[in-house]
């Protein structure tokens, strides 16, 4: 006799109630907390660790022959397979998708959590979908999410730069705004191809918040470092000589020098910086600024500056 339930064997009277004591508690071992190792495999692994707990493939050969869909799992004494039909309602966790799945009482399925979103503090990988500035995102490993909720938070590879204002839509859910960390609208490039992107929900703006990766890069202007803030740090060595003039200041000579920045600014940044010529430590300021290039000023004590090494620092903003 088996219990309605769980199928669990019973024990009688008269019985080696040993041997079907030992077959409930393997059941239970499996059942309670269980954890799948694959859902996919239709022929039974050649080494499967003891007590390794398997979903049969829909086509199963072997050992596995006529089991599809049934839960499978290995004692290494007495080394055979046992399999458990499972029953509506049932809830495995499979360990290679890092995911839940239940029973509908004829098949498996990512586990919706009864019409809850992401398991709390989750993050769910997406496949990438739509256009630059209309994103769609499919969660990859099913439907897990039904509704948007609170602090779901998703990650993708996008395949394209945004241009400009961005929507996203998960799961089919609803297209809903995408805002920088600042909470405005994307600005061209802030979801980038080359790192993953993440975004967490916002229930009160019911919109998505898109972090975005520390950005480093340079160019022939330099080196610049883009955060998500909008912040933006823009430096470069300039060596070389530099022509020289009149300053109308005792004892000072001064030039200008040309620095193209290596990344747009959104307007005029701040600037510093520092210099050194022929030896001498020299001055440095400024003459025009813009959010793409500075002409900076520079001072020495010599007439004639053969050889000069200049450290700009521009600070701004590039959204």
């Amino acid at each position: 006799m088996t219990t309605t339930k769980l199928g669990l064997t019973e024990t009688a009277n008269g019985q080696a109630n040993y041997l079907n004591v030992n077959a409930t508690f393997a059941q239970l071992n499996q059942i309670v907390q269980a954890l799948v190792v694959d859902k996919d495999l239709s022929a039974p692994p050649g080494s499967p660790a003891n007590e390794a707990l398997y979903i049969v493939g829909s086509s199963p050969t072997g050992l596995w022959s006529g089991k599809a869909g049934q839960l499978a799992y290995w004692l290494t004494t007495p080394g055979n397979w046992t399999f458990i039909v499972p029953r509506e309602g049932m809830l495995v966790y499979l360990a290679d998708e890092d995911t839940y799945y239940s029973y509908s009482g004829s098949a498996w399925a990512v586990f919706a959590g009864g019409g809850a979103s992401l398991p709390a503090g989750r993050s769910e990988a997406c496949t990438y979908g739509g256009t630059a500035n209309a994103i769609t995102l499919t969660p990859t490993y099913g439907a897990t999410a039904v509704s948007y909720a609170d602090k779901d938070v998703y990650r993708f590879r996008a395949t394209s730069s945004n241009t400009g204002a961005t929507t996203i839509n998960v799961n089919g859910l609803g297209a809903k705004a995408a805002v920088t960390v600042t909470g405005v609208a994307l600005p061209a490039g802030y979801i980038r191809t080359d790192v993953e992107t993440t975004i967490t929900f916002d229930a009160a703006a019911d919109s998505f918040v898109v972090g975005r990766e520390i950005e480093r890069g340079s160019n022939a202007g330099g080196s610049f470092t883009r955060l998500a803030d909008g912040s933006l740090t823009c430096t470069q060595t300039l060596i070389g000589a530099i022509t020289m003039g009149a300053s109308g200041l005792a004892g000072l000579s001064r030039g200008n020098v040309s620095w193209t920045f290596p990344a747009a600014f959104n307007g005029s940044p701040s600037f510093s910086g520092s210099g050194v010529d022929n030896s001498n430590i020299g001055w440095v300021s400024r003459s025009s600024i813009s959010a793409t290039a500075i002409t900076i000023v520079y001072f020495s004590s010599t007439a004639t500056v053969t050889s000069s090494s200049i450290a700009p620092v521009a600070l701004g903003y590039w959204y």
